[in-house]
């Protein structure tokens, strides 16, 4: 059964995805800098954008343990 990992690892295909797309080129400078530039990606987390940092800023999902396992209680978008 998926979990947390398996978003965060389908979110990270996205965001390569799309940069290598928007930079219109496999070359490693050409995603580095798209990947860089990236602004408002949906992704299956919530909404991804980098900082001049070059860091992820992205959505928070809270949990509440239950008996059988997680729910979902909200997302905090930045």
């Amino acid at each position: 059964e998926p979990d947390a990992f398996a978003a965060l690892g389908y979110d990270a295909a996205i965001v390569l995805i799309d940069a290598i797309n928007r930079a219109g080129s496999t070359k490693t400078a050409d995603i580095r800098n798209a990947l860089a530039a990236t602004q408002d990606l949906e992704v299956v987390t919530g909404t991804l954008s980098m900082d001049e940092n070059r860091k992820p800023i992205k959505s928070a999902v809270v949990l509440k343990v239950v008996p059988n396992g997680f729910e979902f209680v909200e997302r905090v978008n930045p």
